[in-house]
């Protein structure tokens, strides 16, 4: 079973194509990299995927289940997946620990259990200091870090990530795609990323999918 399939998806805003006739199929535990410069939809095949935008036309299947398309609409949270935003949406009034806990309630854990693993997965992307910040106390690649911290806490099958190293030096982002790449071995993990740097494709030990403005 593939992790994601896009069959023939497209999207216009305002009568401008952004997306047309897009296909792409990842599997389990891969990686895949849309590649190209401002404009060319990678966003916009991001947030499609996430069921932040509808598409025009075409299907999103995930672990081969229709989440979008042919009369079928799966909500966002209910898709399985995270996505870590090119401007990370943080939430300014929490602490760097409390985006995690916040992210983890309501599942069967106890509060005590919420804070270890919480504390875990920011220890994995070196923010040990930073527990107890909030985000405009952060550097913006500790940020970046905090954002994919919270994105994998909940354990999502499938990962979506908008430029995930731009703000993050060489020794940051080895570091941050080597915890990556162990996620999707140890746990089938999938990726799909956008970025505009063939490097980021090459961290993640990724498939490049060129994309070009249509």
């Amino acid at each position: 079973m593939h992790a994601l399939e896009l069959r023939n998806i497209s999207k216009k805003f305002d009568g401008i194509i952004a997306v047309e006739s897009f296909s792409l199929t990842l599997s389990t535990g891969a990686a895949v990299c849309l590649f190209g410069p401002s404009g060319s939809g990678k966003t916009t095949l991001l947030r499609l995927i996430a069921g932040l935008e509808r598409p025009d036309t075409g299907e999103v299947l995930i672990a081969g289940h229709s989440v979008a398309g042919n009369n079928t609409w799966i909500e966002p949270g209910d898709r399985g997946l995270n996505m870590v935003f090119q401007d990370l949406a943080l939430w300014p009034h929490m602490r760097a620990i409390k985006h995690l806990d916040f992210v983890l309630c309501g599942r069967d854990m106890s509060k005590a259990e919420r804070n270890e693993k919480a504390t875990r997965h920011l220890k994995q992307v070196d923010l040990e200091s930073n527990l107890q910040k909030y985000p405009h106390e952060m550097s913006g690649g500790e940020q970046q870090r905090l954002a994919i911290a919270r994105a994998l806490a909940t354990d999502p099958k499938l990962l979506l990530l908008d430029e995930p190293f731009a703000h993050l030096d060489r020794r940051r982002s080895d570091h941050i795609a080597n915890h990556i790449r162990a996620r999707m071995k140890q746990d089938g993990l999938s990726v799909i990323m956008a970025s505009h740097d063939e490097r980021d494709a090459e961290r993640l030990g990724a498939t490049l999918i060129p994309m070009f403005a249509p």
